[in-house]
C-alpha cells in the first residue's frame, strides 16, 4: 500500500518481493492512492506481473499535485486481469456541516 511516491514505488517494490523473493505464493496486493511517477519497472515488468495480483487504483478528484494519467498508465499496462483490478475516483461530499474533500492529502493518512 503506498500514496503518492509510495503509490509510485509499489509496483517496482512488488515485483522484486514478488518475483524476486518469492512473497505471496498464494496471492499478492497492491493499493496505489494518489499514485505518483513510477520508477525502476520497466515495461516488460508490467507486462509479465504475476496475474493473481489484486489491484485497487486510487485517485482524488482535486488532487493538483498528480496527474490522473500517472496512474491510470500503470493501471492499464500492467498484467493484471481486469477481474482482479479497480480503479477508484473518489470525489467531494459536502454536507451542511462540513465537507469530505478529495485532495492530494486525502488519502495520505
Amino acid at each position: 500500500m503506498g500514496h503518492s511516491f509510495g503509490a509510485g514505488t509499489s509496483f517496482a517494490l512488488a515485483q522484486r518481493g514478488f518475483i524476486d523473493q518469492g512473497w505471496g505464493e498464494n496471492g499478492h496486493f497492491i493499493f496505489a492512492m494518489a499514485q505518483w511517477y513510477s520508477y525502476q519497472i520497466t515495461q516488460e515488468e508490467l507486462e509479465s506481473f504475476p496475474e493473481n495480483t489484486k489491484l485497487i487504483t486510487q485517485v482524488y478528484d482535486d488532487d493538483v499535485t498528480n496527474d490522473h494519467r500517472l496512474a491510470i498508465n500503470i493501471f492499464k499496462n500492467i498484467n493484471i486481469p481486469n477481474s482482479e483490478k479497480d480503479f477508484i475516483l473518489i470525489k467531494k461530499s459536502v454536507l451542511p456541516t462540513f465537507t469530505y474533500t478529495a485532495e492530494h492529502n486525502s488519502g495520505g493518512f
